[in-house]
């Protein structure tokens, strides 16, 4: 495995533990990764982000400390 592979597999477990939070207290990891996916379609799995010329746009994710990212998924 090469590290980039590492790298983005590493970032969507971490994006499926901070999107799926309040659903772990159920103990439903399946749910946390679907969450998780509904994420990473727009900010990528890298968390790099998509920048659309001319369209939408969505945020990087990518570097950002977590504990910014959790208070960002708990406010919306």
């Amino acid at each position: 495995m090469n590290n980039n592979y590492l790298r983005r597999f590493g970032l969507l477990l971490g994006a499926g533990l901070v999107a799926g939070s309040a659903l772990a207290e159920q103990g439903d990891a399946g749910r946390g990764l679907l969450a998780a996916a509904t994420c990473t379609a727009c900010h990528q799995a890298d968390g790099s982000g998509l920048h659309v010329e001319n369209g939408e746009s969505w945020p990087r994710l990518a570097g950002l400390d977590a504990a910014y990212i959790v208070k960002q998924l708990h406010d919306f």
